[in-house]
């Protein structure tokens, strides 16, 4: 007589071994592209192995990829999980990096990513100074220089619970086109809302669930405010926020289950929404259209800039 019952119970051990995941060929910014990349995280969680198969994949925005990849580094080093890639049509396994090419529009496109641990504090910036002549431009890179070393300053300040193993605590990237140039800083540990709902405990008996988690995103960009004791810090956000002006730029932040996007470009637009599921990373990005940079008004700018700075 057949067991059946110990058969479906081998069959669900054996399913739960191994998967493959096909990915739909284009991912872009948006709130649904986040949810399907969260389903994708949560759907690795079921097995032990995991094969990702990027081949039918022809792009992965900016931002989607350093979700997946910080994804990723936590399915492995806090998981457990062995995580293969498929990219392209023969079939070999890959690594993680490679499918970067996919954030590419053309050829010409400039992509840097790295990640790091939270003891290489200058180690972004110095890559951020290997690529100045990618930018191209010596009064924003001076302004992005000020945005990184506060954003990193951040992560270190407020992640300490991330994982750490070896360098992958936090990842900095450079992307340029012929139109844009972007920047993003992200980390895997507390997300926004964590960070101020903890700092104001005094302030409220519990967790108001009602309450938007993006809303915390908004806060975080007033100025001087800051959850460090003593008030100490409190630029990063706000400065980043200024220079996005500045340049009619945008602004968006990924954390836990906030998704937060600035635009400063024809209308100016806001959008402050929350995800169904929490992403296990924070992502900061900027980005800004090389158009609106012009170097003798930016002169101007920060001339005037520092002036006020010597006035107030």
């Amino acid at each position: 007589m057949i067991n059946l019952k110990k058969d479906e119970e081998k069959n669900e051990n054996k399913n739960q071994t191994y998967g493959i995941i096909t990915i739909k060929d284009k991912i872009h910014n948006s709130k649904e592209e986040f949810m399907y990349l969260i389903s994708l995280y949560n759907q690795a969680k079921s097995y032990n192995t995991v094969t990702y198969d990027f081949s039918n994949c022809k792009y992965i925005s900016f931002i989607c990829l350093v979700i997946f990849k910080m994804c990723v580094d936590r399915l492995e080093l806090q998981d457990h999980k062995k995580i293969f890639i498929i990219l392209g049509d023969d079939k070999n396994k890959v690594r993680i990096k490679e499918i970067e090419n996919l954030s590419k529009e053309n050829q010409d496109d400039f992509l840097f990513l790295s990640n790091y641990s939270d003891k290489q504090r200058d180690m972004p910036l110095d890559d951020l100074e290997r690529y100045e002549k990618v930018i191209n431009n010596s009064f924003l890179y001076t302004r992005l220089e000020q945005i990184v070393g506060e954003l990193v300053g951040n992560v270190i300040t407020h992640s300490n619970d991330g994982i750490d193993y070896g360098q992958y605590k936090m990842y900095f990237g450079i992307r340029v086109t012929s139109k844009l140039v972007q920047i993003i800083v992200s980390n895997n540990g507390k997300s926004f809302s964590e960070v101020i709902f903890n700092s104001e405990k005094s302030k409220q008996n519990e967790y108001d669930v009602s309450y938007k988690d993006s809303r915390f995103i908004n806060t975080a960009l007033q100025p001087k405010f800051t959850t460090r004791p003593n008030n100490v810090g409190g630029l990063g956000l706000s400065v980043m926020d200024k220079l996005v002006s500045d340049y009619f730029g945008k602004i968006e932040i990924i954390s836990g289950k906030a998704y937060f996007c600035k635009e400063y470009k024809d209308d100016y637009i806001k959008i402050i929404n929350d995800l169904l599921y929490p992403i296990p990373c924070t992502v900061v990005f900027i980005e800004i259209e090389k158009e609106n940079i012009n170097d003798k008004e930016l002169q101007s700018l920060v001339d005037l800039t520092m002036l006020n700075s010597m006035l107030i």
